[in-house]
């Protein structure tokens, strides 16, 4: 009876030394774990927000200093490349249609908001964001008169725009690019001067769709054919294409899938401005 319960004694004693020696074997490898530089943490733990936007890679410009005549990016080079550009958006109606025809098709382009608009869509700037494309300045109000009263009247209109970009997107997005309403041609020097000297590059074009000089809009293969007729008379390799996205320009969307067809059969890309 004694050697059965000296057996068992023996028994539980061999087992709270295996017990004690599994624990401290785990503990040393706990500490010696976290003191490991080698050992990569939970990832999960350290992945952003979902839903905390990425900023973009702006293009870093180095800016061309032209106070007469117009710009747009033309390179060295023979490669064929088409800058799909919108003017006057982002609108509720129009711009969607146009964001929807380039994911179908894995275009990007460059919109040129105008602070008003941001204001009342910022729901689309973000998609717009969201889906690779460019935001540029082209003013806050495109009111003539009021743009180019001054300098200083510019600047605040531009200034005013990126506010409300930022203000759409929840962070800065320090886009550097701008079009002129009506374009740079003909504009006074000091308004140029005052663009560049707060960091921006204008931007101009050499297709274009004719698609806002009269009221009423004009037909879908109207500006199909104006985009063509001015892409071959320009002579470049390198287009950069003006549209607008306002909301009375529905054929304009209505025109995009025959442009991106008819170009991509010729052999072009597409890009967005800040992929020159």
């Amino acid at each position: 009876m004694i050697k059965c319960l000296n057996l068992r004694k023996i028994k539980i004693l061999m087992i709270c030394l295996t017990l004690g020696a599994i624990f401290a074997a785990v503990l040393a490898f706990g500490i010696l774990n976290s003191q490991n530089p080698s050992v990569e943490p939970n990832s999960s733990d350290l992945a952003a927000p979902q839903n905390e936007p990425q900023p973009q890679t702006q293009r870093t410009f180095e800016l061309t200093r032209r106070t007469s005549g117009t710009f747009y990016p033309l390179r060295d080079d023979d490669l064929r490349i088409v800058y799909l550009t919108f003017d006057d958006g982002p609108s509720y109606n129009v711009t969607p249609e146009i964001l929807r025809i380039l994911r179908e098709h894995n275009v990007r382009a460059t919109f040129f908001v105008l602070g008003s608009e941001v204001e009342k869509h910022p729901e689309i700037v973000r998609q717009m964001f969201d889906e690779g494309h460019t935001i540029a300045n082209h003013s806050f109000t495109h009111v003539y008169r009021d743009i180019y009263a001054s300098p200083q009247a510019l600047i605040a209109e531009i200034k005013r725009t990126e506010d409300a970009i930022n203000a759409a997107l929840g962070f800065e997005y320090n886009n550097r690019l701008f079009r002129f309403p009506g374009g740079s041609h003909e504009k006074r020097a000091e308004l140029k001067t005052a663009v560049f000297d707060l960091g921006f590059q204008f931007v101009d074009w050499n297709a274009v769709g004719n698609d806002s000089i009269t009221r009423n809009p004009i037909s879908a293969e109207r500006i199909f054919q104006n985009i063509v007729t001015s892409a071959n008379r320009s002579g470049n390799s390198q287009l950069t294409v003006l549209l607008h996205d306002n909301n009375t320009r529905m054929t304009s969307a209505e025109a995009l899938p025959k442009i991106i067809e008819h170009f991509k059969e010729l052999g072009y890309e597409f890009r967005t401005l800040c992929e020159m």
